[in-house]
């Protein structure tokens, strides 16, 4: 006798994944970062200045070496640690989590992995199944988000950033764009991308995959 009927078929299935980025979806990280340089070298901007790719050197006015060591300060700084995160993203999370297993897959790089972590635990205690750092900007290991999802079976990605949107629709994979002033231009659509306004309308389309 194998065993085969005797274990509810409940134990055998596999929960769905989601990946979520990080900065600018579970925390206000752009909004902390101008702060910050703003206190710091007097540049004043908003977030309605930051381009669609995030390149930061000309409203800063410096090198894209410059604008990488402003970044590493500030992932030291308290003001890092003092981070809020997103409206709504906690409550949702935690009843997300009812049903899938929630990923963390953020641009940063491996070397910020344990003042990165120590902000996720602050806001979000046992949320995340697993943070994965793609180190898109410095450092080896380089990986696309896209190819991540797809290592990890994610069923549904969450992003600000609309080249990271678009490369995991692409592949595939259901793509919810989080709005952000700099992501508000026209991309044309393949049918596996959404944008949603805030997490409450992101657990409602999560809802659609549960079952």
């Amino acid at each position: 006798m194998d065993g085969s009927g005797l274990i509810s078929s409940e134990f055998l299935q596999v929960r769905r994944v989601i990946g979520v980025d990080l900065d600018d979806v579970l925390i206000e990280f752009s909004l902390a970062l101008s702060s910050y340089i703003y206190m710091k070298y007097g540049i004043k901007y908003t977030l309605y200045d930051i381009p669609a790719d995030y390149d930061l050197t000309s409203i800063w006015k410096c090198s894209h070496d410059d604008v990488l060591k402003n970044i590493f300060e500030f992932y030291l700084s308290e003001d890092h640690m003092n981070i809020l995160p997103t409206k709504g993203a906690i409550e949702a999370l935690q009843f997300l989590i009812q049903d899938f297993d929630i990923v963390v897959i953020t641009s940063r790089p491996q070397s910020v992995e344990d003042i990165t972590i120590k902000l996720l635990r602050k806001h979000f205690p046992e949320i995340f199944k697993k943070i994965y750092f793609v180190n898109t900007y410095i450092g080896p290991d380089k990986k696309s988000k896209a190819q991540v999802c797809i290592e990890n079976n994610v069923e549904l990605f969450i992003d600000d950033l609309l080249s990271n949107t678009i490369s995991t629709s692409e592949a595939g994979i259901p793509t919810i764009i989080f709005d952000r002033p700099w992501n508000r231009i026209n991309i044309r659509n393949n049918g596996r991308t959404v944008r949603c306004k805030n997490w409450k309308s992101i657990v409602k389309l999560a809802e659609g995959i549960r079952k």
